[in-house]
């Protein structure tokens, strides 16, 4: 599948103008006009963004208990906003120190892909297992430097056991370092990986109660993902939940 999108430019971003102006002196003290350390200017003539997206599925089926799929996609991006900088320059006569202003100058690519296995185990007497597993890989780059908030490598399983009245579920996720904003070929800043388990049980009991429990994070590991802020946010760690539910004919 192919697609092709454009994004238009924020009136915020293409009109926005900020700074500050302060007198200009001669060496005698006395003022001779304005200046400016800084200025952010406008950019009325900036032009959409363009997304370019190719996307290509296939699922296969084994048997009816048992399933493969795999899926990639490409997207590559031009025409991004970025930022231009002028060190010294003029406006409207007015000598700054530096001005800068958003430009089309920015260009993306991300690629990848997901593989996914799913199998139902038949263990009789009304009882079942539920097994899938799933393997991700993500990579690309903006202007030639890494992806960030994004992890090249992720992998997930969850096992899931029930029968009439009992269901227990037990899963976990792999996920491999991440960049964060900042983050460059030359100099990385990322935020670890870390592997995850949580658990999950219900029991069903006469009159429409059912009782459950879950603990997320079971291993109890210190992990933490990366945020838009260049910072890493540290994740909860091992939470218990247990509780009754009631179900209404």
């Amino acid at each position: 599948m192919y697609g092709r999108a454009f994004l238009a430019p924020p009136s915020l971003t293409a009109y926005e103008q900020y700074g500050s102006f302060y007198p200009a002196k001669n060496g005698n003290g006395d003022i001779i006009g304005l200046a400016s350390g800084f200025l952010h200017l406008a950019n009325p003539d900036l032009t959409p963004a363009v997304n370019n997206a190719y996307e290509f599925a296939m699922r296969y089926l084994l048997n009816e208990n048992f399933t493969l799929s795999f899926n990639a996609f490409l997207n590559d991006q031009t025409d991004l906003i970025g930022s231009s900088g002028t060190v010294n320059g003029m406006y409207k006569g007015i000598p700054v120190g530096f001005i800068e202003k958003p430009v089309n100058s920015t260009e993306s690519e991300a690629f990848g892909g997901t593989f996914r296995a799913d199998r139902l185990f038949d263990l009789g007497s009304g009882a079942n297992l539920r097994t899938s597993l799933s393997y991700s890989y993500v990579d690309g780059d903006i202007d030639d430097e890494p992806l960030v908030l994004t992890a090249k490598h992720t992998g997930k399983l969850i096992v899931t056991y029930y029968n009439e009245n009992l269901s227990i579920s037990l899963d976990g996720m792999y996920r491999s370092e991440s960049h964060m904003f900042g983050s460059t070929n030359a100099t990385p800043i990322v935020s670890d990986g870390f592997f995850i388990a949580n658990l999950f049980a219900s029991y069903k009991l006469p009159f429409n109660i059912s009782v459950f429990a879950k603990a997320d994070n079971l291993l109890n590991a210190k992990y933490y993902v990366p945020s838009q802020y260049s910072s890493k946010w540290p994740q909860y760690p091992l939470t218990v939940l247990g509780g009754i539910s009631y179900r209404l004919k």
